[in-house]
This record gives C-alpha cells, structure tokens and sequence, in this order.
C-alpha cells in the first residue's frame, strides 16, 4: 500500500512556512544528506528531494495541500478522498500505477521523476495531480487518453528529459592542482569516480554519462549527470574571474617607511613582496602569475591582487600610548 509522506516533516518546517523559509531548510538539510559526504543518507537525499520538487513549486504545494488533507482524514482507508468510498473503484489506483510507472510500472526508479510512488500517484510525469481534483486523467481513462494522443499509446510517449544536474562544489586548491573525486548514485547504487580538471572556472559543467535518470521505457539505460561547478568560500583569498583577491593588514609604521611583506599563497607557500613607503590603507598591488591557472595552458594564469589595510593595536600599552600622543602633536604641528 502506498503511504501518505509529509513532505513538511521531511523539510522539518511548519505548514504555514512561506517560500523563503521552505528554501532555506532544503539548504541546511541538503548539506547535511547529501550523498558525496554521506553516502549511506543517499536515501534520505532523495526524499528531501522530492519534498522540495513539491513543496517548492507554488502549484504543487497547492495540489499536494488540498489532496494531502484529504488523504490524513482518511488515513488507513488507502483513499486520498477521506474515509468515504474510493470514487475510481476497487482497483482503480493500481490501473492508475500501472500507467504512470508507478508499482506497475517497476517502483520509483520507474517513475518520470525517479521518485516516490506516493509522488507519482499526486503528480505522474506531466506533474498535475492524478486525483478527481486535478489535471491528471481518470485511472479508467486507459493509455490511450493517457498519452495525450488520439489513438498512441503510453509506450509511445517521449520521456521527460533523463539528464540530471547538481552542484559540485571544489575548494580553491582543487582548481589550483586539479583533483579526483567520487560521488554516490542512487540510481546506480554506486560510486562514480571523476576528475576535477585544474583550472576549472566556476559555472563550468562536468559531464557524467550514463549516471542521470533512469529510463522508465528502457530497463539499464539512464541519462547524463551534469555537475555545475561551485568555489567553495575561502578563509583567506576571494576570487574574481582568474584573479585571487587578499587582504594583507600591517602597522602603520610599515605603511608610513615601507619594506619587505611576506604573503601567504594558494598553495601553502609563502612569498615577499616590498610594500613601497607611503603607502595607503585602501592601496591594491598585484603580484603576476600568483592567481588561479587557465583551464587551457596556453593562457595566462590570474593573478594575486593585495589590498592593504591598517593593523591597529586594540589594547595598546602605556609605552605605546604614549608614542601615538608624540605622533599626534607632531601630525599637529605639521598642519595635518
């Protein structure tokens, strides 16, 4: 028997949560399931998937809202039309299950979406609701009609597009050097092993074939999985284009006379550059070559660019204190 899911429990967020908050708790959950860490929550993933795919978009939340209630009236009736008499008849929703992939058709792996027969039976591979109060089409209605064809079948449908995407997100020293990474396919129920080339940009696509949706109409094949890359945020550099962004802080005094600097660099490394004397907070220099590498060799690398700042003593001593009163009369005396 199919059973009825909460996606609001799922989400961990009250019915009355609006859109914002329903985004923001997908957010927090899926960082905290989602299978390139955990792959044992690989399950738990999908399911905060689907509660999103549905609690996410206006219209189906509205659908999932009036049908749901209906369903929790009827709880053990194996009716989503409350505790009163199935209006499709004995059977009807197995037909139903039959046509749209559902435990007819294989389980979820069969349906449009790779989800739940639950989700399936409210929302079938068009996504309208597949109850009386919706778009979808009366169970007993039988493939043709289902198809939205005159006369074709449900095997002659194009199905929904197989390819998935996601979000890969690499830290700044995977691009640097490049890296191989592994993820967990639900779908495939293992792992995939892949490469983060060095230099990739962020935006950029990785192509894994074979390992998108599965293919409802053909047992074994599955579409391509597309992972967008994101920079993961860095503790100390910040990235523009190619271009490493950092924020160098040192006492006035080296501002004021100038001299040698060391920085830190991407790769762990250190490097020194000459702060030139009378220099301003606010002041950026750029050290060539020192920034992120180009996807293609030919091209340049980005650069580092430094932008000074002024470090100031938060709890000076007496001594301190009383060379800043020094500074103070003479910056006075000289009209500054």
């Amino acid at each position: 028997m199919v059973q009825y899911k909460d996606y609001y429990k799922v989400l961990g967020v009250p019915k009355t949560a609006d859109a914002k908050t329903i985004k923001g708790a997908y957010r927090k959950k899926a960082k905290e399931l989602h299978p390139d860490i955990h792959p044992e929550k690989a399950e738990q993933f999908k399911e905060l998937n689907e509660a999103f795919e549905v609690l996410g978009d206006a219209d189906k939340r509205q659908r999932y809202d009036t049908l749901g209630s209906n369903w929790k009236a009827g709880a053990g009736s194996g009716s989503p039309y409350g505790g009163g008499a199935d209006p499709f008849g004995a059977g009807a929703w197995e037909d139903l299950f039959s046509g749209m992939g559902g435990r007819g058709g294989g389980g979820a792996a069969a349906g449009g979406a790779g989800f739940s027969d639950f989700f399936d039976m409210f929302f079938g591979q068009g996504g309208a609701p597949a109850g009386r109060g919706g778009a979808g089409p009366h169970p007993r209605q039988g493939p043709e009609r289902r198809s939205g064809r005159s006369g074709g079948t449900a095997a002659d449908r194009k199905p929904q597009s197989l390819d998935e995407e996601q979000a890969l997100h690499v830290s700044l020293e995977d691009v640097l050097q490049g890296a191989q990474r592994s993820l967990y396919r639900p779908n495939q129920k293992q792992e995939v092993h892949f490469k983060v080339p060095k230099g990739i940009e962020a935006g950029k696509r990785i192509r894994l074939k074979g390992y998108g949706k599965a293919n409802p109409q053909q047992a074994g094949a599955f579409g391509d999985l597309y992972l967008t890359v994101a920079y993961q945020p860095h503790p100390t550099f910040s990235v523009e284009g190619r271009h490493l962004k950092l924020t160098l802080s040192l006492p006035p005094w080296h501002l004021v006379l100038g001299g040698p600097a060391t920085l830190p660099t991407l790769g762990g490394g250190s490097l020194s550059m000459q702060i030139p004397a009378g220099s301003q907070a606010g002041q950026k220099l750029r050290i060539k070559g020192y920034g992120l590498p180009a996807a293609k060799e030919a091209e340049p690398a980005g650069d580092l660019q430094v932008q000074l700042a002024v470090a100031l003593p938060k709890t000076p001593s007496p001594q301190e204190k009383a060379l800043y009163e020094q500074l103070k009369v003479l910056a006075a005396g000289n009209g500054a």
